[in-house]
């Protein structure tokens, strides 16, 4: 009695072990299926702006997450659905400025960065286009999107004051 009673807890043992790897293996496989965007936010001095509120819309679903920037202007999102999303980031002050068109894949964790400028909210700056600036896994850059889009913004005000 005393030999199946060692076995049986044994078993049992076993079990609760291979239960819980299975439920490892199951939150490891889900968070692969998952991405993640994370960034920071600065004005045209380059300083940090925080309490910035950042939406990320999947635009497939229409499934719609925010967050606000922390006082180093930093943010994060995570457990995104992979497929294509519109970022936007808005702080009084601040124009908005809105990026389309940004791709996530299953596993991505990548970084966006947003220079904002100032103005009124309700005036938009909005990019188009554009893989995330610094994939975080393999540190890979892409051009920065923002400078460029700021740069023919005034340009194109230039010219039509002329």
């Amino acid at each position: 009695m005393l030999q199946s009673s060692k076995t049986a807890r044994a078993i049992l043992l076993c079990v609760a072990v291979c239960l819980g790897v299975a439920g490892l293996a199951r939150e490891s496989a889900r968070a692969q299926t998952l991405a993640q965007v994370s960034g920071q936010i600065r004005d045209p001095s380059g300083a940090a702006v925080n309490d910035a509120a950042v939406t990320v819309i999947h635009l497939e679903s229409g499934v719609r997450r925010t967050t606000d920037s922390e006082s180093d202007g930093r943010y994060a999102v995570s457990s995104l659905p992979a497929g294509e999303y519109k970022i936007t980031v808005r702080r009084q002050g601040f124009r908005t400025v809105a990026r389309l068109g940004v791709f996530l894949s299953p596993g991505d964790a990548v970084r966006l960065d947003f220079d904002l400028q100032i103005g009124g909210m309700q005036e938009f700056i909005t990019i188009e286009g554009g893989r995330a600036t610094i994939n975080i896994e393999d540190a890979s850059s892409d051009m920065r999107v923002e400078d460029q889009a700021a740069s023919v913004f005034q340009s194109m005000g230039e010219h039509s004051k002329d």
